[in-house]
């Protein structure tokens, strides 16, 4: 068996890694997932699929954000944007990658340290996403797919909650 097997089914995805099923550390069924922009999901699972290929043990932790969990982020210093709806996320448009440990757990800090982060970057780069790697403050899991300009979307929808990409 790989080391790494990932895959998608009619209820969510499954990961085994090193013959150890770790389904509950990533699920692809829910609001999270449900609300990205189709083209995000079909891009964020080639991501999947690469990053398995070249020996990266990788699952997506978080796709789109309620307005709380973007608040709160914020409060927390770990997100930047100016205001609760210019994240990528709670537009569906940006998944974060992370990467998994030796027992299946998530870590921002994979054995290969940056060289593993810049691995997943060129990954993330060549499926057409902005790699949060290049932003001012390094935001390594982040991947954003612009199909459209935030100030667009609010001008359209006024509030992420109103859009259904489905």
């Amino acid at each position: 068996m790989r080391e790494l097997v990932i895959g998608l089914m009619a209820a969510g995805a499954f990961i085994y890694w090193k013959g150890r099923d770790i389904r509950a550390r990533m699920t692809l069924s829910g609001e999270g997932w449900d609300r990205l922009h189709p083209e995000v999901k079909a891009r964020a699972l080639r991501v999947l699929e690469q990053a398995a290929r070249q020996g990266l043990h990788v699952g997506i932790f978080e796709g789109w954000r309620s307005r709380e969990r973007q608040a709160s982020l914020m409060k927390g210093g770990t997100s930047w944007t100016k205001d609760v709806d210019s994240s990528y996320h709670r537009w569906g448009l940006a998944v974060d990658f992370v990467f998994l440990d030796r027992l299946g757990r998530w870590t921002w800090q994979p054995e290969g340290g940056r060289s593993d982060w810049e691995k997943l970057g060129r990954i993330i780069e060549a499926n057409g996403f902005e790699w949060g790697g290049r932003f001012r403050h390094f935001d390594g899991p982040h991947a954003q797919l612009p199909l459209y300009r935030i100030a667009e979307l609010k001008r359209r929808y006024q509030t992420p909650e109103a859009v259904s990409w489905a």
